[in-house]
């Protein structure tokens, strides 16, 4: 019942109806003068109840309708950011959009049952014209999930190769670190030298390694006691497998 319905009964019971301005002379009430006080208080709580239905239905009135296929604001927003989405799938981590100097070397996809579905690895390299070569490497690759595994990359100076000096590749392992690619499956090493004056000419063969994690932190702890890395035999004896390999000469 509304607020006006309730004051149209005070006026009939409590001592409001009471203190009501009189009609007529002195505190006589006619007949006439009472029905026409009762007809006000019936139009009066018509009207209480007709305000009441009024204010009820305007949030019905203003309601958008539920099968209006026009999208609100907030899905308008969510579509949005599904288009502008790129799917992992297929980013290109902007290998394509590299300058002329970095290219694309031989390379090698190993042990394949560990690649996400449909992908490919794809690998850039940069060698500077330096007595001591410095190598850059952006890549991408993409591998099923490997619970407690790392991926690790490993540098392998070809002893097939020789520096300026004559010197041949040492044949031996170096671990460079652990490799997180992002949700698109990029990667990069940093520049990174071959290791001393005159290196020019080695041959060196990077390596993508998926490592237990417990033995990948007990051998990125050991090589750094290690000046000369690993031995292939020391090398091949741990948990590795190779998922991935390229070959960078750094000859002119």
């Amino acid at each position: 019942m509304s607020s006006s319905e309730n004051n149209g009964a005070s006026d009939e019971d409590g001592p409001a109806g009471a203190s009501a301005s009189p009609i007529g002379s002195g505190s006589a009430r006619s007949d006439d003068v009472e029905a026409r006080k009762h007809r006000l208080q019936i139009i009066l709580g018509v009207l209480g109840s007709a305000t009441a239905i009024c204010v009820a239905a305007l949030p019905f009135l203003f309601k958008v309708n539920d099968t209006d296929p026009s999208p609100g604001p907030s899905a308008i927003t969510s579509a949005s950011q599904q288009d502008t989405a790129t799917p992992s799938a297929i980013a290109t981590c902007g290998l394509e959009s590299l300058a002329n100097e970095w290219v694309a070397p031989v390379s090698e996809p190993q042990n394949h049952q560990y690649y996400a579905a449909g992908s490919s690895p794809q690998v850039r390299v940069k060698v500077t014209a330096e007595r001591d070569p410095a190598i850059s490497v952006q890549g991408q690759i993409r591998l099923k999930p490997r619970p407690n595994h790392d991926l690790m990359l490993a540098v392998w100076p070809d002893p097939a190769s020789h520096d300026s000096m004559g010197n041949k590749g040492s044949g031996n392992y170096y671990p460079h670190g652990i490799i997180e690619p992002n949700e698109a499956g990029c990667w990069s090493d940093p520049p990174h030298r071959v290791g001393y004056l005159d290196a020019k000419g080695i041959t060196e063969v990077y390596s993508l390694f998926l490592v237990p994690h417990a033995e990948a932190l007990r051998i990125l702890v050991d090589a750094k006691n290690r000046d000369d890395g690993y031995s292939s035999e020391e090398w091949n004896s741990f948990d590795v497998t190779t998922v991935f390999s390229f070959t960078i000469p750094t000859a002119s």
